[in-house]
């Protein structure tokens, strides 16, 4: 392996299904990098955090309960060839994963979760990390059985593109990611309305418009395409709403990669609804990836 004082992969862990998915995602993701791999669990030491149906637990109780979640993942990477470390955090998920996501490469979190990380994709947790980690944030999600006639992107990565150098990062990281798999790309740029206006006919300028968000796409990843040259790129230029595109390719594919700003059809990527979709109906797991600029 790599060296193991680069940044680490951070997973969030809280002992639900959805977390142990979370866990072999980032281990698998650690092990490709040659990175540490750090076990994150945050406890709540409160009245409120501690409290069965019907009791109070002591704080040393709910102390044991914390540490048992790591222990139990430890188990689980005893045969994993890669140097794990553990943290247990005090105070609010967010809060934790957040100060724990300074200089780590990811943070890798699951789906759904319960006690400190419940409703971890539908609630505020998942979107507050990933509107403010300074590193990508991966929710690894079920996958979608894809229907071989229309998924093309299976056992790829795929990645919206909107064409701003904002989106970028996304790219990058998505190139990264295929490159250490060893798998092909999709890139998808979805559009709606042409840069031009239309006249009476109609044909042409629509044509001209497709041609010319082809080419945008093409250039924005062209710079990433020679930089990785192993990593077969496929173009998907879609004139539809950037939420179909991306979910429909979306199916079978190993990952899905989507910028966290940027403009056409991907405006307000992160706080939009189209993030919220995205998380919601991927038919994998899912990369936001926070630029800073």
């Amino acid at each position: 392996m790599e060296s193991t004082t680069r940044a680490p992969i951070i997973v969030g862990l809280d002992g639900s299904a959805g977390a142990d998915a979370a866990l072999t995602w980032a281990a698998e993701a650690a092990h490709r990098r040659g990175v540490r791999l750090r076990l994150v669990h945050a406890t709540e030491l409160t009245a409120s955090a501690g409290r069965t149906a019907d009791r109070a637990l002591p704080v040393e109780t709910v102390g044991d309960m914390s540490w048992s979640v790591l222990t139990m993942a430890l188990v689980d990477l005893e045969d994993a060839d890669l140097a794990v470390e553990t943290h247990l955090g005090s105070g609010y998920p967010t809060t934790v994963l957040l100060q724990q996501a300074q200089g780590a490469q990811m943070v890798v979190l699951g789906s759904r979760g319960h006690g400190a990380f419940v409703s971890l994709l539908l609630g505020s947790t998942s979107l507050q990390v990933a509107m403010h980690a300074p590193c990508p944030v991966v929710v690894v999600r079920p996958g979608a059985a894809p229907d071989a006639s229309e998924a093309r992107s299976v056992g790829q990565i795929v990645v919206g593109v909107d064409g701003s150098e904002l989106s970028d990062a996304a790219v990058r990281f998505a190139f990264e990611e295929a490159d250490s798999r060893g798998v092909g790309l999709t890139g998808v740029h979805a559009w709606l309305t042409p840069p031009v206006d239309l006249d009476a006919t109609g044909a042409e300028p629509w044509q001209a418009a497709e041609q010319e968000e082809r080419a945008l796409l093409s250039a924005r990843l062209a710079r990433w395409s020679d930089k990785y040259p192993d990593v077969a790129v496929r173009q998907h230029v879609v004139r539809a709403d950037p939420v179909s595109a991306l979910v429909a390719e979306s199916a079978g594919a190993l990952l899905t990669v989507v910028g966290s700003r940027g403009a056409g059809g991907f405006t307000g990527l992160l706080l939009g609804s189209v993030s919220h979709a995205v998380l919601h109906h991927a038919g994998s797991p899912v990369a936001v990836v926070r630029t800073t600029r």
